[in-house]
């Protein structure tokens, strides 16, 4: 049985388990615009990150095909203060995690 690690730099609101999750971090949180969301899986994965607002209003959205890691940078400096979600889709798991713009 493998060992798990996953660190969650930012407010969680829901998650499933996320097979073969190694780490998950969204950083800086809260931000003053950009921030970085970085994964790591055991084995490659389809990946789905959908950026929305508090309204539920889909703001941006990233499809990687076939990624067992990598770093993906999101802009929120076009859009107001506020909350913001984070939902990130592996498999069939899910994590949807609280960005704060301030």
């Amino acid at each position: 049985t493998a060992t798990t690690s996953v660190t969650i730099l930012a407010g969680e609101v829901a998650t499933t388990e996320i097979p073969g999750l190694r780490l998950l971090t969204l950083s800086p949180n809260p931000t003053a615009g950009q921030f970085d969301l970085t994964l790591e899986l055991e084995s490659a994965a389809e990946l789905f990150v959908v950026l929305q607002d508090l309204t539920g209003r889909i703001l941006e959205k990233t499809a990687v095909e076939n990624v067992a890691e990598g770093s993906w940078r999101f802009d929120l400096s076009g859009y107001p203060a506020g909350v913001y979600f984070c939902k990130i889709q592996v498999g069939g798991g899910f994590a949807a995690l609280r960005v704060v713009k301030m």
